[in-house]
């Protein structure tokens, strides 16, 4: 059995009944069309660790990723000589970063 169904297209189910008398109610509110109507805002009030962890938040996004200053100075130091490596501190680094790995 085929039945063929008119007069609506896919985009625009067909609203009858009850949700076609709740949808004509929603437009007209107050004898105001919605697009008339006043919106409110939404609000939100964080715990005290959200409003800690938001102002961190803030101050990490102030601070630039990479310390301008200190690497200016390291560059000026391994340009003129002076820069020395500390063996002893890179192998402890190394071992610790190997630790962590495993």
């Amino acid at each position: 059995m085929n039945m063929k169904i008119t007069g609506h297209s896919p985009q625009q189910p067909a609203v009858t009944g009850k949700a076609a008398k709740q949808d004509a109610t929603a437009a007209q509110v107050g004898g105001r069309s919605a697009e008339q109507t006043q919106t409110t805002k939404d609000t939100i009030k964080l715990s005290v660790s959200g409003t800690v962890l938001q102002r961190a938040q803030e101050a990490m996004d102030r601070t630039p990723v990479v310390d301008v200053q200190h690497v200016n100075a390291l560059h000026k130091s391994i340009a003129s000589g002076n820069y020395r490596v500390d063996a002893d501190r890179v192998a402890e680094k190394l071992i610790q970063f190997e630790r962590g790995l495993g």
